[in-house]
């Protein structure tokens, strides 16, 4: 009997505890709204690679211009940033510099 008393007086003690954390968290404030970033317009089109070269292609929302971030050889070290072209209609070739 003693065991069983203790046993509900835990959960019970448990259960007090979630409800005060289930309250707090109702009546906490109004939520907060997050800041757009300044590149919320750059999007990752994805990872390209050809022989010793690889890396990745964003796409400017804005403008429709893509570029290649990491198109170095694998044993340089330093990325490159190369310009490969703007989208101008779906269908079409990409537009020259």
């Amino acid at each position: 009997m003693h065991v069983d008393l203790f046993t509900k007086s835990v959960l019970l003690t448990i259960a007090v505890f979630l409800g005060v954390i289930a309250v707090r968290f109702l009546a906490s404030g109004d939520p907060v709204q997050a800041q757009v970033g300044d590149f919320d317009h750059v999007r990752y089109m994805g990872r390209f690679g050809i022989g010793n070269q690889s890396g990745n292609v964003y796409m400017n929302g804005r403008t429709g211009e893509l570029y290649g971030y990491g198109f170095g050889s694998k044993s340089d070290f330093s990325p490159e940033i190369m310009f490969l072209g703007r989208l101008t209609k779906l269908g079409e070739p990409l537009a020259g510099k």
